[in-house]
């Protein structure tokens, strides 16, 4: 009769130190690999966004676009409306200020 009947309420045997130092030790370098990992994430993102609103060359179709806007903005021609003429900003500017008085 070496089993027993009723076994005791609680355990009989120590936990092993071993085993605790294993998982401790592999749960801190899991840890530790986890946070160097995130790190070189936020890092490669964030040369990533400079590298794309600073120091990325401008695409083609942006300057074209550019160029187009201020030659509209400079220039007097025939607007997309028939009938009607652009002008350059400022000079829309100064024609406002002197109606500017006469239409409180």
């Amino acid at each position: 009769m070496s089993t027993r009947i009723n076994p005791p309420g609680y355990e009989t045997r120590d936990v092993s130190l071993r085993h605790l130092t294993v998982v401790a030790v592999t749960s801190v370098l899991l840890l530790i690999l986890i946070l160097v990992g995130v790190r070189e994430y936020f890092i490669f993102s964030k040369e990533k966004q400079i590298y794309q609103t600073v120091l990325a060359p401008p695409s083609p179709k942006l300057m074209a676009l550019r160029s187009y806007e201020s030659q509209r903005l400079n220039s007097y021609g025939p607007a997309d409306e028939a009938g009607y003429y652009h002008i350059p900003i400022e000079r829309a500017k100064a024609l406002l200020l002197q109606e500017a008085p006469r239409n409180p």
